[in-house]
């Protein structure tokens, strides 16, 4: 399934070992709001703004005639008496140079990302809400983030209260090994060691590092400078 990211999101974001996307939310805070099974990237998108560019290059000269027609206006008067095209025409201008000068700053289109605004790792954070807002905390540091859709933030909030619960409660698998440190050379070669846990002799036949005592059911750990001498 292919991912609703830009083709360079690689570039900014590494998936460690055993780590996968679970979902992405898009324009959430002027970026792409990624959630893994172990962290929460937002990565900030980079824009391009040719539209913004030719808006702003018509609202300069739009501007510069209206400007023009009001200064001009009394003398166009007089000549074309009350000509009721030139009576609308600085009005009409002035309006459309509005209307351009508000659309100017609003359209953008993402073509890539910037920068990673923030990296959190699930297992330490804190999630708070708001009605119009997310807040999480990481090491004391609140991390606001703003959807633009409500539905969407109450659903990204279910999601990642579930992981984060779930990667901090999860039982953490400790494996420990011990190592013999006493084992006997007998008159004939053979050597014996000793059980670290339950302290029983046991020959050593194979060259196997990891053995299991017969007595205990343990395991412990044969040192290789010893395996060397069989």
């Amino acid at each position: 399934m292919e991912l609703p990211l830009f083709e360079d999101w690689k570039d900014f974001v590494t998936l460690l070992p055993e780590e996968r996307i679970i979902n992405v939310y898009k324009d959430v805070d002027f970026g792409d709001l990624i959630l893994t099974n172990k962290r929460l990237i937002h990565l900030k998108y980079k824009c391009e703004y040719k539209y913004r560019k030719k808006i702003a290059f018509m609202y300069k000269y739009v501007s510069r005639i209206t400007l023009l027609s009001l200064l001009l206006y009394p003398f166009l008067f007089l000549l074309l008496f009350l000509s009721f095209l030139f009576l609308l025409l600085p009005l009409l201008l002035f309006v459309f140079t509005l209307i351009l000068a508000t659309r100017r700053v609003e359209k953008y289109w993402p073509i890539g990302y910037k920068q990673v605004s923030f990296e959190v790792p699930l297992e330490k954070i804190e999630v708070e809400s708001s009605e119009d807002s997310l807040r999480i905390r990481y090491r004391r540091r609140p991390i606001f983030i703003r959807f633009n859709d409500v539905s969407h933030m109450y659903e990204f909030k279910k999601t990642l209260s579930y992981l984060v619960y779930e990667v901090q409660h999860r039982p953490k698998e400790t494996v420990q090994y011990n190592i013999v440190v006493k084992f006997n050379i007998d008159k004939d070669g053979t050597i014996s060691v000793q059980c670290p846990h339950c302290g029983a002799s046991a020959p050593l036949r194979t060259k196997e590092s990891e053995v299991t005592c017969k007595y205990c059911g343990k395991q412990y750990i044969i040192p290789k400078k010893l395996l060397d001498l069989i």
